[in-house]
């Protein structure tokens, strides 16, 4: 049977709260949990494109533990209580099921992908009674990306480096002076920027002089280098599922207005040459998929738009009419 997402009546909760019947896992999810009909990547397609035979098998796991996961049966009693207590803005958990659970998928060595459940985050009571979503991330060991805060409801002081565009610009242009063979893929993101290195390819753990020279946001700098904590056990040992690299968020956030990552230029340094595979696995598994899902055909989100032309006074007069120009601002 299915459980019912909405507010159960009083005879239904009573009837419920008695019943020694179970329910899917899924089906208590569902109460606080804003469904998701698609995912922007099929980890299984991409294990099989990038990855060895041993990287299938871990994805393949991965997605039939994600379905197991689901399918475990949850006292309905304790599922109704739970999704009512929630909507009164009670953080219960008597079904003991809590969240959908982290799904981490090494689709090769380079290439690492998870599901993440978000919740709704605010002060107002209210908006933890919103139901949250399934966020996905990549993560890539060897592609370094930089990651800006401003100042905002999402982001404290201290994770806030740079107060608007022009300093972004700044940051970047010195960078590509001191590193001329380098290209930065440039972003407007809902609470900042970021930038993929698609030109000077690295390890994370070469990287970590850099992280101080674009001045990123230290929590992201420190998550960044700090990967080797998740493993699961397996018949052969503990596994490795959640390395040190560059990670990304590729789907939206619940409970705002969220276009993911808008593309707004490409600086290169001046003996810069684009690395091969960081292009296609940056344009693959980030930008179409972002596109697709949330850019438009045009590739400009309207919000986005609205945000860089409100940089434009910030930025050097010679970016400001490049950024005017592409997006006809």
């Amino acid at each position: 049977m299915r459980y019912a997402a909405q507010s159960p009546g009083l005879l239904n909760l009573l009837s419920a709260l008695v019943s020694n019947e179970t329910v899917p896992a899924s089906s208590v999810w569902d109460g606080f949990v804003r469904s998701r009909d698609s995912y922007l990547l099929d980890p299984i397609d991409l294990a099989y494109q990038f990855g060895t035979a041993a990287n299938r098998q871990a994805v393949e796991n991965a997605a039939a533990y994600e379905a197991y996961m689901g399918d475990a049966p949850v006292d309905r009693g304790a599922a109704t209580a739970d999704q009512l207590l929630r909507q009164m803005g009670f953080d219960s958990n008597l079904s003991e099921i809590a969240n959908p659970p982290t799904t981490y998928y090494p689709i090769a060595d380079d290439i690492h992908y998870k599901r993440q459940f978000k919740p709704v985050t605010g002060k107002a009571t209210k908006d933890s009674r919103k139901p949250g979503t399934i966020v996905e991330f990549i993560n890539l060991p060897n592609v370094p990306m930089a990651d800006w805060d401003v100042l905002g409801p999402s982001h404290a002081a201290a994770n806030s480096t740079v107060n608007h565009l022009g300093d972004v610009e700044e940051l970047v242009r010195n960078y590509l002076v001191k590193h001329p063979q380098s290209i930065l893929k440039l972003y407007a993101t809902p609470g900042g920027y970021r930038a993929w290195e698609v030109g000077d390819p690295m390890h994370v753990s070469d990287f970590a002089p850099r992280f101080e020279e674009l001045k990123v946001d230290p929590d992201y700098a420190r998550i960044s280098q700090d990967g080797g904590r998740w493993t699961r056990a397996t018949d052969s040992g503990e596994v490795l599922i959640d390395p040190a690299g560059f990670r990304s968020r590729i789907s939206h956030k619940p409970g705002r207005v969220d276009w993911v990552a808008q593309p707004i230029a490409t600086l290169s340094g001046r003996e810069a040459i684009p690395d091969p595979l960081a292009s296609q696995l940056v344009q693959q598994l980030h930008d179409e998929p972002i596109r697709q899902a949330y850019l438009g055909p045009s590739g400009a989100s309207p919000d986005a738009m609205a945000v860089v032309k409100q940089q434009l006074p910030k930025v050097s007069k010679t970016f400001a009419a490049e950024l005017r120009n592409r997006f006809r601002l």
